[in-house]
């Protein structure tokens, strides 16, 4: 090789079709910046107090609809046997 060819290498432009550097310098910045405000603490914002008849409501109509659509799924096929007890043979 010539001694040349350092300097006309340097002097071609490269063109990288994907780079993974700079994809993920963009991703930790943009990441850093989100995290801080997550961690300072916050001024003046106190927490409210558990509304114990909304979570009460809430999780006994879902246990409602969750009890019937558990015993439609695995009662059929009792409820078939009481309702065709003898009538098939």
């Amino acid at each position: 090789m010539s001694a040349a060819f350092p300097r006309v290498a340097r002097q071609v432009p490269s063109k990288r079709l994907f780079s993974t550097e700079r994809p993920l310098r963009q991703a930790h910045s943009s990441l850093a910046q989100e995290l801080q405000g997550i961690f300072r603490p916050s001024m003046g914002v106190k927490s409210q107090k558990a509304d114990w008849g909304k979570m009460v409501a809430k999780r006994a109509q879902t246990f409602g609809i969750y009890a019937t659509g558990m015993t439609c799924i695995l009662g059929w096929p009792w409820a078939c046997q009481w309702a065709l007890d003898g009538h098939i043979h």
